[in-house]
């Protein structure tokens, strides 16, 4: 027989249960959908700590899913990321703010990895990645001055940082939060040209991969061994950014990048190879 301070808790944990659960508490045979939008919106995104806010209008197109009493906001356009449960039914503006949110998410953290190349740079006394690549690749078992480079590959002698050790300087002379918002608002891929809308299509039994990433622009460094600049990035799919890793420069990924929108031509998207773009040159 339960005690009077027994079935108190066990009410408690009963109603915590309905206010808080899981994704992995979900049967994802029973959700449905909420609702289904595409319109433009106005975003905000302030950079705090570079000091920079910058306004832009954008087409979104987002689900509002519904299981028992939560809601998941799934954003699909201009990428696919999908929020917690909630147990507070969203709108447009709560919408909004967690496309936001993510941006400012992903611009911070390509910043914090910038901030921890420079350091990693500056204890090897090596001021440029070709270097770094070619110590690496040719002394990495060697002691490079009085340092094992595998361990400072590894990360294990690299200064690890936080968000919260980013400072205005780290974002002078790097990708401007305009350029940043430009290009992962962005519709194509600069190298193989498929589109967001493409990528929708093809999810729908023509794609294979099995990760969250690829329905979505991401940002590429078109010469790999030079810094994030306005200039030297674009906006790349999932799949010729996995293939052009930090090896190719963009012009030398051009005949990669062919065989990349030959294939989406073969599983059935009509996309024009940009044969003459100027990315090509770079």
């Amino acid at each position: 027989m339960l005690s009077f301070r027994s079935s108190k808790i066990f009410a408690l944990d009963f109603i915590l249960k309905g206010l808080v659960m899981k994704k992995s508490d979900i049967d994802w045979s029973k959700v449905q959908k909420f609702e289904e939008n595409e319109q433009e919106v106005t975003l905000k995104l302030e950079c705090k700590r570079s000091e920079v806010t910058v306004e832009k209008k954008v087409n979104i197109k987002y689900q509002i899913l519904q299981y028992k009493n939560f809601y998941i906001r799934v954003l699909l356009k201009p990428f696919y990321v999908e929020s917690d449960l909630t147990s507070t039914r969203p709108n447009i503006d709560n919408v909004i703010t967690f496309l936001q949110s993510q941006l400012l998410a992903k611009y911070k953290n390509i910043a914090l990895r910038n901030k921890q190349n420079k350091a990693f740079y500056n204890t090897l006394e090596v001021d440029d990645k070709k270097s770094i690549n070619i110590l690496y690749h040719h002394a990495k078992i060697d002691q490079y001055k009085g340092k094992n480079l595998g361990n400072f590959w590894l990360g294990k002698s690299k200064q690890e940082y936080k968000i919260s050790d980013l400072t205005k300087s780290d974002f002078e002379n790097f990708l401007s939060l305009e350029r940043f918002v430009e290009i992962l608002t962005h519709d194509n891929c600069a190298y193989c040209n498929i589109s967001i809308a493409n990528i929708l299509e093809l999810s729908q039994n023509a794609l294979y991969t099995k990760r969250a990433r690829g329905y979505a622009m991401e940002v590429d460094q078109k010469d790999p061994l030079q810094s994030y600049s306005d200039e030297n990035c674009v906006a790349c799919c999932y799949w010729c950014n996995n293939a052009k890793t930090d090896e190719f420069s963009a012009s030398e990924f051009k005949e990669i990048a062919r065989g990349i929108n030959k294939v989406w031509r073969d599983r059935g998207i009509d996309i024009e190879f940009q044969e003459n773009s100027p990315i090509w040159n770079k």
